[in-house]
C-alpha cells in the first residue's frame, strides 16, 4: 500500500523531526522554520503544533526579574523574543 497520505507522512515526519532539532537541540530559528514549512507542506494539520516550536524557542531566552508587573515581562519577552519569531 502507498497511498498519497502515507507518502506525504514521510516528508512531514521528517520535517517535525528536524524542527524539533533545530529547535530543541542547536538552536537555528531560521532552518527550523524551514523544516516546519516543509512539514505543514506535507501535513496541513500540524500547523496546530506552531505555538509548541515559538514557546520552546522563546522560553529559555526571556528572564524576568520578581518585581516587574505583567505588562513589563510581555514587553520584555516581546522585544527579546522578535527577532526569534521573525526568522522563524
Amino acid at each position: 500500500m502507498g497511498g498519497a497520505w502515507q507518502i506525504a507522512l514521510g516528508p512531514a515526519l521528517l520535517g517535525e523531526t528536524a524542527a524539533l532539532y533545530f529547535t530543541l537541540v542547536r538552536p537555528s530559528p531560521l532552518i527550523a522554520g524551514a523544516f516546519f514549512a516543509l512539514a505543514v507542506g506535507n501535513r496541513t494539520e500540524l500547523l496546530i503544533t506552531a505555538p509548541f516550536y515559538l514557546y520552546l524557542s522563546g522560553a529559555a531566552q526571556t528572564k524576568t526579574l520578581p518585581g516587574q508587573s505583567r505588562t513589563a515581562r510581555i514587553k520584555q519577552a516581546l522585544r527579546v523574543n522578535a527577532p526569534m519569531v521573525i526568522d522563524f
